[in-house]
């Protein structure tokens, strides 16, 4: 089973682990590019840009994933950490976008995120 892990702070933590909160959101980095698009496309696109500034290089990010230009990486699963603490819980992976996500719910008002959907605890 092919896993993605995140860490969480105890707020956020909590929400999801009650079932109030569906989503997880994460900037457009080059640390979340290269962790939730496909290695080969993730590689294309730095060798490709290279030379242009991380705006450039999220602009099209926002523009082309999920496209065939560059596609989203599978897993099967999402493994949240409490913390840097070996505390953790387990969810379906539904699935990744980008959009504005929900402010109650830790998302920026003012630029668009990774939206990892969060389907059943396993």
């Amino acid at each position: 089973m092919k896993t993605l892990h995140l860490v969480l702070k105890r707020k956020w933590w909590d929400m999801i682990e009650s079932g109030e909160k569906t989503d997880e959101y994460r900037d457009i980095t080059s640390l979340y590019c290269s962790r939730l698009l496909v290695k080969g496309d993730w590689i294309y696109l730095k060798q490709t840009y290279i030379g242009y500034d991380v705006d450039e290089i999220m602009r099209v990010v926002k523009k082309y994933a999920g496209k065939s230009q560059l596609r989203w990486q599978h897993y099967d699963a999402v493994c949240f950490h409490r913390g840097y603490t070996n505390v953790t819980m387990l969810y379906e992976f539904k699935g990744t976008s980008i959009g504005y996500g929900n402010p109650d719910w830790g998302a920026p008002t003012d630029k668009e995120v990774f939206i990892i959907k969060l389907g059943k605890r396993i």
